[in-house]
Order: C-alpha cells, then structure tokens, then sequence
C-alpha cells in the first residue's frame, strides 16, 4: 500500500496521542451509540502497539514521496487512519 508522505505523518502523529484523545472523548461524548466497537478498536490498536510496527516497518518509496506499507498492516493502518480523522472531527 502506497500512502502520502505527508498523509502517513498525519496520521502518525495522531496515532501517537490516541490513548489520551480516547480517554477525553469517553469522558465528554459518553452517550455515543457505538462506544463498544470504538473501545474495542482502540484497545487492540493499543494493546497490540499497531502504531510502533506500523512505523517500524513502513519504508520510503524509491523518489521519497509515498511511504510503503507492508500488506498485513494495511488494515491497521486504515483504522489509525479513521481515527485519527475521527478525533480531528470531534476536538476535544
């Protein structure tokens, strides 16, 4: 998978402060219908520290403009991706 330079460092820097935008949203946004799936989704994001291999493994692309992705962290990388967006849309 071939992602944005600039993209994957957006969503990287999100990642990193994932845990704390989770905990401050739980406290504000507690009525949320879906609560359970977004817990269950970020405790394995957490747990199983998708951040650190993402970046430990994801390589330059030959000019330096794309990141690469190693396949079975494509699905990972979608879901940091959607909530990265998601914590972006609801400021905390």
């Amino acid at each position: 998978m071939k992602v944005d330079k600039l993209h994957y460092r957006k969503v990287i820097n999100s990642a990193k402060h994932l845990e704390y935008n989770a905990i401050r949203y739980f406290q504000s946004f507690s009525d949320h219908s879906n609560i359970e799936t977004i817990n269950e989704e970020i405790d394995y994001l957490i747990k199983n520290d998708v951040y650190h291999k993402i970046v430990r493994t994801s390589r330059k692309s030959f000019l330096g403009d794309k990141i690469l992705i190693r396949k079975n962290f494509e699905q990972d990388f979608k879901l940091l991706e959607k909530y990265a967006a998601f914590f972006n849309q609801h400021e905390i």
